[in-house]
């Protein structure tokens, strides 16, 4: 099923049509809703709730959302009520009409009524204390005080379609109670109902991570600095991934064939680790080129040398014999996870007007694709258009991931003046043609 979910999008905000709100109807226009005897109690606001009571209601562009976030129920603006969860529709009512919107009525109905206040669609209950739940599992309830259940929508959030993410807290529920949970720590894992583990993609000790499936149909588990931990492998445009009734997570193609299962061999894919020494870093870096990384000769020169464990040693290292520094190269590695990007220079080709180039202890920036966004700069237009935007995000990001007491130039320029810098690493000035980078 690869319906697309209408601008499902959350902003969490201070005021109504936050996450979770339940907008009020402006007064006078609730009236009658198509049926006798049945008129609307007054309707109130509720902040962020991922329930719905009588005498609220959710006019178009209210999100109703489950606890941990993962499922939300929208009345959308065509005015039908869609529930989904990680870009997988589960429940459609297939009310279109513009000024639609939804309420539990004063004797526990849960009723769509079109603009002209007539009941277009409804679940035929009754019980006044009936409230309106989402529930992370997928399942959308009107249920009683007392827990007794008038109306089910019997789905559950068992699928992942393109552009699907699970968050720290957040699981696909299966149709036997079998669950996949991002986990907290960073591990993703399947349990049975039981709660015996099945499956996990052995990515503990990263809190904070999330997986997501891809454009390209590759289900991945990222860190939260955007470096991928453990991946399916590749199933093309339009798959998803599923868990079945029988437990099993699968990336299926648009085909329907099984890219990949959880209950096939050799399953657990984690990512190889990252480099520990300049010349592991370096040799990561080159094989990237081409791709990820590119730049001037000069720069992959010096890649090179250090991914063969060699020295340095031209006129433009001021007659000095050096290695690049491990951090450097450990920077170029580290930041591709998040960015392409164009090498200007480490040692050669630099010359000996910079304390820290000749001893192989920085870098110049030349470029820059977030791999995101598809968003570019070429730091004051060196290999071609200026994005001052990204110059500051790209400045932001090398910050975090620089160790304390390495540096960053361009503190002046326009766009990388407005970075967000963290503490411990020094901002100086620097032509604004590149982004020097220093340990």
């Amino acid at each position: 099923m690869h319906r697309a979910l209408v601008a499902l999008t959350v902003v969490i905000t201070t005021t109504v049509a936050a996450v979770g709100t339940v907008t009020a109807a402006p007064a006078g226009q609730m009236g009658e809703v198509g049926q006798a005897g049945r008129t609307a109690t007054a309707v109130v606001a509720v902040a962020r709730s991922s329930s719905l009571a009588v005498g609220q209601a959710m006019r178009p562009g209210t999100i109703i959302a489950s606890p941990n976030g993962f499922v939300m129920l929208r009345m959308q603006g065509d005015g039908n009520l869609v529930m989904g969860a990680g870009s997988h529709v589960l429940f459609d009512s297939g009310t279109r009409g513009a000024g639609n919107y939804a309420q539990v009525d004063a004797i526990g109905d849960f009723v769509i009524s079109n603009a002209a206040h007539q009941r277009i669609w409804a679940t035929y209950t009754r019980g006044n204390t009936n409230v309106l739940r989402v529930g992370d599992d997928g399942n959308l309830v009107l249920a009683g005080r007392t827990g007794r259940v008038a109306w089910s929508s019997h789905t559950h959030a068992g699928e992942l379609d393109q552009g699907g993410m699970l968050r720290p807290g957040q699981f696909l529920s299966g149709p036997r109670g079998g669950r996949l949970t991002q986990q907290g720590d960073g591990n993703l894992v399947l349990r049975r109902a039981d709660g015996r583990i099945m499956w996990n993609a052995q990515t503990g000790r990263h809190p904070g991570a999330h997986t997501v499936l891809q454009s390209d149909g590759n289900l991945v588990t990222y860190s939260t600095s955007g470096r991928p931990l453990w991946y399916s492998g590749m199933a093309g445009p339009r798959a998803s991934a599923t868990l079945g009734a029988d437990g099993v997570l699968s990336v299926r193609r648009a085909n329907g064939g099984v890219a990949w299962s959880s209950a096939a061999p050799a399953t657990i894919r984690p990512v190889n680790p990252a480099p520990v020494t300049a010349t592991g870093y370096a040799s990561a870096i080159l094989r990237m080129w081409g791709g990820k990384v590119t730049g001037l000769p000069g720069a992959y020169s010096d890649l090179l040398a250090t991914s063969r464990g060699l020295t340095i040693t031209n006129s433009d290292s001021c007659g000095q014999t050096v290695r690049v520094d491990i951090r450097i190269v450990a920077f170029l590695y580290d930041v591709t996870s998040k960015y392409r990007i164009k090498i200007n220079n480490i040692i050669t080709g630099h010359g000996c007007d910079s304390a820290r180039h000749p001893r192989g202890m920085a870098t110049d920036i030349g470029g820059a694709w977030n791999i995101s966004t598809g968003a570019a700069t070429s730091f004051g237009g060196y290999w071609g258009p200026n994005n001052t935007s990204m110059d500051a995000q790209f400045a932001t990001y090398a910050s975090s991931i620089l160790p304390v007491g390495s540096g960053l130039g361009q503190r002046y320029c326009a766009g990388t003046s407005s970075a967000n810098v963290r503490a411990g690493i020094a901002w100086f000035a620097d032509n604004c043609n590149h982004q020097h980078v220093q340990v």
